[in-house]
């Protein structure tokens, strides 16, 4: 396995708009792998819109994204 790391993407466009969806188990390692991913992406969008969605547990996280991509087309 390889250890290199892989290039980062080009800049995102402007109005890009990014939905985190995140457990509430296990706060202390979500937090900050939620916040690792937010200063990633204020890099790559830094005009782009970030939200959040926090669930009970992993299972609620797909159910979730399938409500958000049926809402927002």
């Amino acid at each position: 396995m390889s250890t290199a790391l892989q290039p980062k993407p080009r800049m995102i466009g402007p109005k890009v708009r990014i939905c985190i969806v995140a457990s509430k188990y296990n706060e202390q390692f979500t937090d900050a792998l939620v916040d690792n991913a937010i200063q990633e992406l204020a890099e790559l969008a830094p005009q782009g819109r970030v939200d959040i969605i926090r669930v009970p547990g992993a299972f609620e996280i797909p159910v979730m994204v399938a409500a958000i991509l049926e809402r927002d087309p």
